[in-house]
């Protein structure tokens, strides 16, 4: 529902702007500001106890197309962006070890996705500021996890966030913008431990610098 009446304030501001689209190529580079968080995981029969830790995520580059409209005040943009994002965890077994006298197991979790943010607001003569909601469709997965038995990958095709903007239009064809990026989805909920998804208090989420070219 929250997304939902986002969506249609912005399919309001669109019908306000009365101008035609522009189709822009854009690039965006994204640098992690996700802090670690970590969780105890238990069970009683037989006794288990796991420190479950999301410890880092790496920096993302994405590329893709976008639509641009604009007048004097307001402004509405959406991409589509092809992004690939890895996540690092570990794992560690507070009681005894997990396979050949390893108490401590270190994997990642690897997506590639279409990142597909929205932004509108307003222009200041050439500068923008706005926001808008984020919507990431999975296109394929990777985890390295191996010998945790009670740990397993639980997928989650879409996830959303949330971004704020400001940027710059240079000779009415070439956007530079600044964006803090927010996912709503918390860290590690991609995994299962006996069933259930594991949701660290922790959202990944991502200070990114974006240029566009638009036509």
């Amino acid at each position: 529902m929250k997304n939902s009446l986002i969506l249609m304030a912005f399919l309001c501001l669109i019908g306000n702007l009365n101008a035609q689209f522009k189709l822009g190529l854009r690039t965006n580079f994204a640098v992690s500001t996700t802090q670690s968080a970590e969780t105890e995981l238990a069970q009683f029969a037989p006794l288990e106890l796991i420190n479950f830790k999301a410890s880092s995520a790496s920096n993302s580059f994405s590329y893709g197309l976008a639509l641009y409209n604009s007048n004097e005040r307001l402004f509405f943009m959406t991409e589509a962006l092809y992004r690939t994002n890895t996540v690092n965890f570990q794992a560690e077994n507070m009681i005894g070890d997990f396979t050949r006298g390893q108490a401590i197991k270190e994997f990642e979790y690897s997506t590639s996705s279409i990142h597909v943010p929205i932004s509108a607001g307003v222009k200041i003569k050439n500068f923008k500021i706005g926001a808008g909601p984020t919507f990431n469709w999975r296109l394929d997965s990777n985890s390295t996890l191996v010998g945790i038995d009670n740990i397993s990958v639980s997928e989650t095709k879409l996830t959303t966030g949330f971004s704020f903007l400001v940027g710059y239009e240079l000779m009415d064809h070439i956007h530079i913008d600044l964006k803090r990026e927010i996912n709503f989805n918390r860290s590690g909920e991609n995994y299962s431990y006996l069933g259930d998804p594991i949701k660290l208090d922790s959202s990944p989420s991502y200070m990114s610098l974006s240029l566009g070219l638009f036509f």
